[in-house]
């Protein structure tokens, strides 16, 4: 990306031949209260999650037993591999509650009601 949009699809092809995804933001005030979209992307993939220390994301994804948090100031890297390959990510069933189908009608619902 960067100088041209890059199709979803391709997005979701990358996300699916992935083992893990990262979502990392330096602390900024336009994202420290903001989920982004890739979290839902990846939670729907049930792709594992290596995340920073941020309260709102780290709930959702200890939720589902998706990922590892970890400091990107003081990353060990020794104990972040055997996290990785010793976790079992996904264990606690289904997530369709991130999906959009389960969503679409919350929006549609809420546009009715404008």
């Amino acid at each position: 990306g960067g100088d041209k949009l890059v199709p979803h699809a391709e997005i979701l092809e990358a996300i699916y031949a992935a083992d893990f995804g990262i979502i990392y933001y330096p602390k900024n005030l336009s994202t420290s209260n903001s989920t982004p979209t890739k979290l839902y992307e990846y939670l729907g993939a049930q792709l594992p999650i290596i995340t920073d220390k941020h309260a709102g994301w780290n709930e959702q994804i200890l939720n589902y037993s998706a990922g590892i948090s970890v400091d990107f100031n003081n990353i060990n890297i020794p104990e972040l591999l055997k996290k990785m390959t010793e976790n079992k990510f996904y264990q606690k069933g289904p997530i369709n509650d991130v999906l959009w189908a389960n969503e679409a009608s919350k929006l549609i619902n809420m546009i009715a009601k404008l």
